[in-house]
């Protein structure tokens, strides 16, 4: 119905979230790694220092940015899913969905879902860091694998991969209370 635009709604608003998040995550993530007892010795707690580090990160990143997700979310469902009514009650821009959450839901409607979101992120990147960190540490750091961007490229993957795998049914309890269904 919505065509090839339709893949794209919301994207927009997903950028300008994306790039504080990520921006936000990599800052928060060295500035507690140099405030946890940190190092590049293969210990027990390693990654448990490391994860502790990530989930905060993502953590504080996440909170700074959620508003920005809730209005993502909803350009980008509400275009699919309204779509049987009339156009005028389509919310395909940013002032018509902010209108839309305030008068639904007043200013805590921009936080709904947050404890989900922040029980998803929150483990999700705090595995992916220490993740990541662990296996560069055991392959490349060791000499197991040469340092290329393909080997960090598949590192950062199965790091990615382990985290998603793990926090993936926290998302969608995320995404069904941020659309209130």
């Amino acid at each position: 119905e919505e065509g090839v635009k339709g893949l794209f709604a919301g994207n927009f608003m997903n950028c300008c979230r994306v790039f504080p998040f990520a921006g936000l995550s990599c800052v928060f993530y060295s500035r507690f790694m140099k405030i946890f007892p940190v190092d590049n010795e293969m210990d027990p707690m390693e990654p448990v220092w490391r994860a502790l580090a990530g989930g905060l990160s993502g953590g504080l990143a996440t909170i700074l940015t959620y508003p920005m997700d809730v209005i993502r979310a909803k350009l980008t469902v509400s275009t699919s899913t309204e779509s049987s009514s009339s156009p005028s009650t389509k919310q395909r821009s940013f002032k018509s969905a902010t209108s839309s959450i305030m008068t639904k839901h007043g200013i805590k409607g921009f936080y709904r879902g947050m404890s989900p979101t922040l029980a998803a992120v929150m483990p999700f990147i705090a595995i992916q860091q220490a993740s990541y960190d662990v296996l560069k540490q055991l392959f490349i750091d060791s000499g197991y694998f040469t340092v290329s961007p393909s080997t960090f490229f598949m590192t950062g993957a199965l790091a990615g991969l382990c985290a998603q795998s793990v926090v993936y049914p926290l998302d969608v309890i995320r995404r069904r209370i941020q659309m209130d269904t």
